[in-house]
């Protein structure tokens, strides 16, 4: 390939300019974040509807004793463990 780029310079070089160009058009029409002029709002709160056991293992993808215990409170403070 660099035998090719030497020998035909005014050959090779003008394709990866045209392979930029069009490359950064592509970009600069589909590629950029869109200005929103509002901010977005964060939300502190846990989902409606999930046990302590799903909220914590969607926050760091692993279950672990905790969750097992405020899932085991949560049961029981809804009197569902009967």
């Amino acid at each position: 390939m660099a035998a090719f780029a030497a020998g035909n310079y005014y050959y090779a070089f003008p394709y990866p300019l045209i392979v930029f160009i069009v490359m950064f058009g592509l970009w600069r029409k589909h590629g950029r974040d869109p200005k929103l002029n509002k901010s977005v709002v964060v939300e502190y709160a846990a989902p409606r509807g999930l046990i302590p056991a799903e909220i914590g293992t969607l926050t760091d993808d692993r279950i672990d004793l905790r969750d097992i215990s405020a899932t085991i409170i949560s049961l029981a403070v809804r009197d569902i463990c009967r």
